[in-house]
């Protein structure tokens, strides 16, 4: 959709944001964008971590047993690509999905398969803006410069990290993503 967006307009930025995560978007104050130029210096694509990715990236394994589980990578699903960047990223995600997981027989959605692409190197111009943020949409937010949510995780979800530590943790090396694997010579 960002590449489709890209013939659309002519803005330098554009933002995803995931449908069903619209009501978690705070009130965006006078609805005036309040970074500058200087503050998107450099971002090709940024992204604000969740637990989850933020977990296996300190862990430095993502078990490929992750992909068909919809885990969320992303806070609320919102990230800001940069307008040149766009077919990049479109085509990265394209590659993995179709040389990796269609022939294995595995699908997710995107942000598992950017949280998967980050993770193993295969998204080299992108950032991460924040990492163990949870809900709310952090993009908007830092755009309009609302504060971010500063809610605790709920518990199940605390335990769940804990349980998914533990099983990442001890899940084989050949059954993961590592950091760096992915084949971009081949790209």
């Amino acid at each position: 959709m960002m590449k489709r967006a890209t013939d659309e307009t002519d803005a330098d930025y554009l933002i995803c944001i995931d449908a069903g995560h619209c009501r978690m978007i705070q009130d965006l104050g006078d609805g005036t964008i309040k970074v500058t130029a200087a503050d998107l210096d450099g971002i090709k694509f940024g992204l604000y971590a969740t637990y989850h990715l933020s977990q296996r990236m300190r862990i430095g394994k993502f078990p490929r047993r992750m992909v068909g589980t919809s885990l969320a990578m992303m806070s609320a699903a919102d990230f800001i690509v940069a307008r040149d960047y766009a077919e990049e990223l479109s085509d990265r995600m394209d590659f993995m999905v179709e040389q990796e997981w269609s022939p294995a027989g595995m699908w997710d959605n995107e942000q598992v398969a950017i949280g998967t692409l980050l993770f193993r190197g295969g998204l080299p111009d992108a950032q991460v803006l924040s990492t163990h943020v949870g809900g709310g949409s952090n993009a908007v937010s830092w755009l309009f410069g609302v504060p971010l949510d500063g809610r605790k995780a709920p518990l199940y979800v605390r335990w769940r990290l804990m349980i998914d530590e533990i099983r990442t943790r001890f899940a084989q090396p050949e059954e993961c993503y590592l950091p760096g694997d992915f084949p971009e010579a081949a790209f």
